[in-house]
């Protein structure tokens, strides 16, 4: 689904406003709920928006969130960035739509490169692709202990989770 959650909304919000940066990366763009949130928390932040399906960013007018929007997957979008550097990375149930290693991957990569993360997924949640977006499959399992490699805060509320990355930025 493009669309997410509330459960931890007051937990992005607050963690946004604790941690006023300029520049911001959202993966996994959906219909741009968290670049609205960026938006509502802080004053002219700098969004790169990526997001795999071409018709999200049209259907849900996109670019007028985004600073810039790449039509890409996450994992192309790092190959093909080996520079890139933000401030803060929201990735908002995504990560359990890419194969483990590939999030693995981009987590690893991201690190370096932001000073902070954050992770939102739901555990025990099956979910299937749908005509819009068939990339919308559930196809990895998520847990706190994918994060004890990092200095990492961690929230569960019943099948929604939430991870809290310090960046080494």
């Amino acid at each position: 689904m493009p669309y997410s959650g509330f459960v931890f909304d007051s937990v992005v919000k607050e963690t946004l406003k604790d941690n006023m940066y300029e520049k911001y990366l959202d993966i996994g763009c959906g219909a741009g709920k968290y670049a609205r949130i960026i938006h509502d928390a802080v004053p002219n932040p700098y969004i790169v928006g990526v997001e795999v399906s071409e018709n999200y960013i049209d259907k849900f007018n996109l670019n007028k969130y985004y600073n810039e929007i790449h039509c890409n997957d996450a994992l192309s979008f790092c190959k093909d960035n080996l520079d890139f550097t933000t401030e803060f990375i929201m990735i908002g149930d995504c990560i359990e739509h890419l194969w483990k290693s590939d999030g693995k991957d981009i987590i690893d990569f991201l690190i370096y490169r932001s000073k902070k993360i954050v992770i939102i997924f739901p555990s025990e949640l099956v979910q299937f692709g749908d005509a819009d977006n068939p990339g919308e499959h559930h196809i990895s399992v998520w847990s706190e202990y994918d994060f004890k490699n990092f200095n990492y805060q961690y929230i569960k509320k019943g099948c929604m989770n939430i991870a809290i990355l310090e960046g080494y930025l």
